[in-house]
C-alpha cells in the first residue's frame, strides 16, 4: 500500500512540475474571443495517463499482457 502512496505523490509532483514548465516549453493555450478562459492555460496535462499505465505495468508485470 505504501508503494501506491509513493507513486501517487511522484505523479502529482510530475504533473505540478509540468504545469510550471509548460509556458517555458510552449505548451500553453492562448485564449481568443471564443475561449471560455481569459488567461493563458497550460495544455497537455494528459501526458500523465500513459505514465500511470507504464508505472502499473512496471510494478505488476505478470498481471495483464
Amino acid at each position: 500500500m505504501l508503494e501506491y502512496a509513493i507513486i501517487f505523490i511522484v505523479l502529482i509532483a510530475l504533473e505540478l512540475l509540468f504545469i510550471r514548465l509548460a509556458p517555458r516549453i510552449g505548451f500553453v493555450d492562448i485564449p481568443n474571443s471564443r475561449s471560455s478562459h481569459s488567461a493563458a492555460v497550460a495544455r497537455g496535462g494528459g501526458f500523465i495517463i500513459p505514465v500511470v499505465i507504464l508505472a502499473y505495468y512496471l510494478i505488476h508485470p505478470m498481471n495483464y499482457y
